[in-house]
């Protein structure tokens, strides 16, 4: 009988730990949004996009993460995908702490991704991949994202 009573008691305080665990948990918002350069009165800034795009046209696009739970996030990694008909540009805001990367195929990620070109000598040579080919920036975070934090990512892209 004492066996069952702590038994009940274990399960108890693990059923409880794991309440409070989940209580506790991060809850991480991310909001996507994009923006035009323009000029107005002689200075170039953003605008929410009101009109086609045309070629030539650069754009922002901003990633804004919050953490809305109770918890440290650990391993936030926002991915901003490079729309199709546009080139990347650059990264434009990376919070501190944070490691870029990018990926030509969508599956392999690099800090500075490299491509296969074959040389004047007729063998086989890498080199840094064109910004043009870049689909996608990541930033992963290297530290824990604090409950209540917030950060902007963002990068640059041109309409081709």
């Amino acid at each position: 009988m004492k066996i069952f009573h702590r038994l009940g008691a274990v399960a108890f305080v693990l059923t409880f730990t794991m309440a409070t665990a989940l209580a506790a948990a991060p809850k991480v918002a991310l909001h996507l949004q994009g923006l035009l350069f323009a000029k107005r009165a002689g200075k170039t800034v953003t605008v929410p996009i009101d009109r086609l795009l045309k070629a030539g046209d650069l754009l922002l696009y901003r990633i804004d993460a919050r953490n809305e739970g109770k918890a440290a996030a650990l391993g936030l990694a926002p991915v901003g995908k490079v729309p199709a008909r546009t080139a990347f540009v650059r990264v434009a805001t990376a919070p501190r702490g944070s490691h870029v990367e990018f990926t030509l195929d969508g599956t392999h990620w690099s800090a500075h991704p490299m491509i296969r070109v074959i040389g004047p000598n007729g063998k086989p040579t890498e080199k840094p991949a064109p910004l043009a080919m870049y689909r996608a920036v990541r930033w992963s975070l290297t530290t824990p994202f604090p409950a209540g934090a917030t950060a902007a990512f963002a990068y640059e892209v041109r309409v081709k």
